[in-house]
């Protein structure tokens, strides 16, 4: 950045003359004999440094300029909790010494520092949405720049079963309540149980056919990634529980499908006479070879 001098006696051109700021040499853009326009010397780091202009050998009284740490950029420029962000910028300084970086006030673990660009980690409990990223130097803080954080589901607990149980749902940044959020299997939305930052408890949708659905958490418009469920036809009871070939069972379950289509009802992998089929119930004769 550029940055002007103001005072007398500086001489109408620069010659031998010079600036500097902190000790180290500026760049002069243009020299008058009371006004020097330079730019700040890119090596410096953030803070409160000394301004003095030296002409002849002669050095002025100097003036207090704050430097401040500037990013221009983040790379990528949305993830989640635990995934690392390429901060480009200008004096940040060379170490970290006491410096530090915040999402949204939270601290982020540093994996490596420079002056003009610094690598974190997405620090845990930041909430899903947009962030405000902010480096810090010797107690000055930089502008802010934006970094959104989306959910993130890790893992399915159970990760296959029947219609009417419950699945937890176990990530990241979904948020302390619902509110809004929402948890979809394959598209359908499901009932929830309980919900925190952390875990979420949901039922299945009634109605789904035994398939593999994609469940999905959205927090504020955000969708997760995806996590992948096996809905299995489950069965609870047979009545009666003995008999010979040629009666008619009754089996009792969930998630069979209100139709029969091309599922089947096999005893030791042989193939049953089914009269009636719905998603709960299964009406059908013992074969004959079994």
């Amino acid at each position: 950045a550029n940055f002007t001098i103001y005072g007398q006696n500086f001489g109408a051109i620069q010659g031998s003359s010079s600036v500097t700021v902190g000790g180290l040499n500026a760049t002069v853009i243009s020299w008058s004999d009371t006004s020097i326009v330079c730019q700040v010397p890119i090596s410096i780091i953030a803070g409160i440094h000394d301004v003095f202009v030296t002409v002849n050998g002669v050095t002025s009284n100097y003036i207090s300029f704050t430097i401040l740490p500037a990013i221009s950029g983040l790379s990528p420029t949305s993830g989640t909790v635990g995934s690392s962000v390429l901060i480009s910028g200008t004096n940040f300084g060379t170490s970290q010494g006491s410096s530090t970086v915040t999402f949204n006030a939270l601290s982020a673990s540093v994996l490596s520092w420079g002056n003009t660009a610094i690598s974190v980690l997405v620090p845990s409990g930041v909430s899903a949405g947009i962030n405000t990223v902010v480096v810090t130097v010797s107690g000055i803080q930089s502008n802010g720049m934006s970094f959104t954080v989306t959910p993130y589901i890790s893992s399915l607990s159970p990760a296959s079963g029947p219609g009417g149980i419950n699945i937890t749902v176990t990530g990241t940044s979904f948020g302390a309540t619902q509110g809004s959020s929402t948890v979809t299997i394959g598209g359908n939305t499901a009932s929830i149980t309980s919900w925190s930052n952390n875990a979420i408890v949901i039922g299945i949708p009634s109605g789904l056919l035994p398939n593999t659905y994609d469940v999905i958490v959205t927090v504020q418009g955000l969708p997760s990634n995806s996590r992948s469920f096996l809905l299995s036809p489950w069965i609870y009871d047979i009545n009666p529980g003995y008999g010979i070939t040629g009666d008619t069972i009754t089996i009792t379950g969930m998630s069979f499908g209100d139709v029969q289509g091309a599922s089947t009802l096999t005893f030791n992998g042989v193939p049953a006479s089914v009269s009636t089929w719905s998603n709960s119930s299964i009406v059908a004769v013992v074969p004959a070879t079994t």
